[in-house]
């Protein structure tokens, strides 16, 4: 398990090393209906594209990716502060994390 840094800035690029491959992945808010997206690429090239970050369920797992096959992203609440995640309580040390996980430790349980 990983936990991306997610940023303070409703855009931003952060590039992370997820089953060892680097990827860069876009941080976008969508201000219109308060989430998170993200582009995720893989060197140029585009692998997923505006991917909505909702918590409790698995970001990518619908959209089958042969270059992006080794785990899965999902949006986990640390704490319940009685609110959806949004632009300002997503991230480290905040009520929700965006964390990896291999395909190997989601068997695991």
């Amino acid at each position: 398990m990983l936990e991306l840094n997610v940023p303070d800035s409703s855009w931003s690029t952060n590039t992370v090393s997820l089953g060892n491959q680097l990827y860069t992945i876009d941080f976008v808010y969508n201000s219109r209906d308060e989430r998170w997206r993200i582009n995720i690429y893989l060197e140029d090239t585009p692998i997923f594209l505006g991917l909505k970050l909702m918590e409790q369920s698995g970001i990518i797992a619908k959209y089958r990716n042969p270059l992006f096959n080794h785990g899965e992203l999902f949006v986990i609440r640390r704490e319940n502060d009685g609110r959806p995640c949004t632009r300002d309580n997503l991230g480290f040390n905040k009520p929700y994390g965006l964390f990896y996980f291999s395909n190997e430790e989601l068997e695991e349980g």
